[in-house]
């Protein structure tokens, strides 16, 4: 298993990414809130991409420095 662990920057095309890993309407990966992590996906919409969980309810806005990870099975 291969762990991915960092800040979300916005790259040059407009797509969020952490550690050059970039992420794409689907990918789940997990976002810190409040010292707790949240599984869920990155979701696009009217031009831009946020981050969505089902099991919590939860849709947010992504923003440069959020602390994100993301799991591998590799």
């Amino acid at each position: 298993m291969t762990k991915i662990l960092g800040n979300l920057v916005k790259n040059e095309i407009g797509r969020w990414e952490i550690e050059g890993h970039e992420f794409s309407s689907g990918s789940c990966l997990e976002i810190q809130l409040d010292k707790k992590w949240i599984k869920g996906c990155i979701e696009h919409a009217q031009g831009d991409y946020y981050f969505y969980t089902s099991s919590e309810g939860i849709q947010l806005s992504l923003t440069t420095g959020m602390k994100a990870r993301v799991t591998f099975n590799i």
